[in-house]
């Protein structure tokens, strides 16, 4: 790949140097003459430029970084396509500090606040652009950038990922921070560990960064790479001094099960206590590289103008002034002159030079902003709008260039006033029982309402259907959710006068529970249903319950002291305990059913044939024995 330094690419970027080469192509420093302001190109690979699904995704992430406006992500500010034989380039934040890499190269040993903070940063940038459906894949101290300010800035989202798959391997990362799941997916497994190289890789990744920040080593150690790879495919990292809490909360993040490790809003968690339990980080050991990207105005470029003063002016003056000799007025004239070049010649170079330092302005109202960057003396001053998770609507972000940055007075700074958070990507919830889908569109800052609707296919409490999954969401907006109401209401069936384990199986069928229980009944037959409730045909709830009434036949009752009354006033008390009479005899034995009919008040019970209190099934019938009344 040719070297393009010197070159300026279309008409707006100068390159100036070259900063080194990646596994996706060439990095250079140019100055964006637009804004007079540095920024970083990334000229890819010739065998990237003609791959259209690498150059789709690329564009689509791209897009993704540069709307998710995050503090700590290097921001994407173009993807060109200068043609043959540059092709396309990436333009992206320029970071003057380098990157934690150089740190470790240096032998820089941190405190545990300062590696901290480091992880809070990491970890929030992680966590944003997994809610938008990006992971990173290769997290390692060379892609972990200082800013200005001493902060770091995460970059390279996706594009080692594309190199590799467009190269037709499998991406591991960088092997020395691979996850256990992104070796053996790189070694060709096919089990269900190696398929799960998603967000935990990027907290495994992320956790040896820190291990080796907090440490000045690194936790697997070997005479090869693929003896390090075995060891970090067959052990836990360790802790090697116990009670220190940093460490432990990277062995956590460093389990060779990806589910064993902290998701992103644990590892948050996680990370805020640790920083609260710390004292506050001092300023990181920033080193800035010799780095003025910035070309010096040309003077020769700059022209003065000069007219002379307009005749008709000077005739009326000299009517009024005495005309004074015309060598004294050359003279003059030419004195003039020499006064007017060296001023414009004096400022050309003043302007050609000067460099006003971009202050601050994070937290202002964009008019104080902008009178603030005129008393400072810069001219060309716009008003753009950016996405911000942490600074109110209209008030500002900070500027582009950043804070801190030497410009010269007539380069554009552009205020950039928030938006309020960006919009988020609503995860895809359908199928999740609905309070797992509250948390998760919870955790990426969306509400959710719940609407409920009957199906016959999911179980009750299940989501069915997100009309807005993977849409972008206003950052609190709310999601709608429609959630299983298990199967609709229908009929109770009619199961009355059915032998009971009949009318149980044709509830159970119509999806009703059943419950029973047990009453006399002198007309349904015992063993069959007398009711039902809800009744027949009501409309009820699908696997509510029904309770049937199951006849235990007709009951017992005691037979009534008959004795002494007559046969009349017997009859009657016995059909009064639904009982009747058998056989009628004398005391001789004589049958008198056959005048039963005519016996009324002549006869009179003289025994009857169970006692008194005996207890018969009802229906039962009961012998008299009868004198006549005397």
């Amino acid at each position: 790949m040719d070297d393009i330094t010197g070159r300026t690419l279309v008409g707006r970027y100068v390159v100036q140097r070259r900063l080194g080469t990646g596994g996706a192509g060439v990095v250079y420093v140019a100055l964006d003459l637009r804004l007079g302001a540095p920024v970083a190109l990334k000229v890819l690979r010739p065998e990237l430029r003609t791959d259209g699904t690498f150059v789709r995704e690329l564009r689509r992430e791209a897009q993704v970084i540069s709307q998710m406006q995050h503090p700590h992500v290097v921001r994407v500010l173009d993807l060109l396509d200068v043609g043959p034989p540059i092709g396309l380039v990436l333009v992206m934040e320029y970071m003057p500090n380098g990157s934690l890499k150089d740190l470790v190269r240096r032998g820089r040993r941190l405190d545990d606040a300062q590696v901290a903070r480091i992880a809070q940063e990491v970890a929030s940038a992680l966590a944003a652009a997994h809610a938008h459906g990006l992971t990173h894949r290769d997290v390692k101290p060379g892609n972990i950038l200082l800013d200005e300010t001493g902060h770091v800035r995460l970059a390279d989202f996706g594009l080692v990922r594309h190199a590799s798959e467009t190269s037709g391997g499998r991406h591991a990362g960088t092997p020395r921070y691979a996850a256990p799941e992104q070796l053996r997916s790189a070694l060709g497994a096919h089990d269900e560990l190696a398929s799960r190289s998603e967000a935990p890789a990027d907290t495994y990744a992320l956790g040896l960064v820190l291990y080796e920040l907090a440490t000045g080593s690194f936790p697997f150690e070997g005479g090869s790479i693929e003896e390090v790879a075995r060891q970090r495919l067959t052990k836990d990292v360790v802790n090697p001094e116990p009670g220190r809490q940093l460490l432990d909360v990277v062995v956590r993040m460093t389990r060779r099960d990806p589910a064993e490790r902290p998701d992103d809003e644990t590892l948050h968690r996680l990370i805020d206590e640790l920083v609260r339990a710390l004292p506050a980080p001092s300023p990181l050991p920033l080193e800035n590289p010799a780095h003025d990207p910035e070309a010096v105005l040309d003077p020769s470029s700059l022209s003065v103008a000069f007219v002379p003063p307009d005749q008709g002016r000077t005739a009326s003056l000299t009517s009024i002034e005495a005309r004074p000799p015309a060598r004294r007025r050359r003279r003059v004239w030419l004195m003039l002159l020499v006064i007017v070049v060296v001023a414009a010649l004096g400022a050309t170079w003043y302007l050609a030079v000067r460099r006003l330092s971009v202050p601050r302005l994070a937290d202002l109202e964009p008019a104080a902003a902008r009178a603030r960057l005129s008393e400072l003396g810069f001219f060309r001053i716009r008003t753009g709008e950016t996405y911000s998770a942490t600074v109110a609507p209209g008030r500002v972000v900070g500027t582009v260039p950043g804070a801190g940055v030497a410009l010269h007075p007539l380069a554009v700074v552009e205020i950039l006033v928030s938006r309020g958070h960006a919009p988020v990507v609503a995860p895809d919830v359908v199928g999740f029982i609905a309070s797992d889908a509250r948390r998760a569109l919870s955790r990426v800052g969306l509400g959710v309402r719940l609407d409920r609707a009957y199906s016959a296919t999911v179980s009750a409490g299940t989501v069915i259907r997100e009309p807005l999954a993977g849409q972008r969401v206003r950052w609190h907006g709310v999601v709608v959710l429609i959630v299983s109401a298990g199967p609709p209401p229908r009929a109770v069936p009619a199961v009355a006068g059915e032998p009971e384990a009949t009318a149980a199986a044709a509830l159970r069928a119509a999806g009703f529970a059943v419950t029973t229980s047990q009453a006399y009944s002198t007309s349904v037959p015992s063993g069959d249903v007398v009711s039902e409730s809800p009744g027949a045909g009501t409309v009820a709830p699908f696997g509510s319950t029904v309770a049937l009434v199951i006849s235990q036949g007709p009951p017992d009752v005691a037979v009534p002291n008959l004795f002494d009354d007559t046969f009349a006033q017997a009859v009657a008390a016995l059909q009064a305990d639904h009982l009747t009479y058998g056989q009628l005899t004398t005391p001789g034995g004589l049958s008198l059913n056959g005048v039963a009919s005519y016996l009324g008040t002549s006869a009179v019970v003289v025994a009857q044939g169970e006692p008194a209190g005996t207890e018969v099934p009802v229906g039962s019938a009961v012998n008299l024995v009868l004198a006549p009344n005397s």
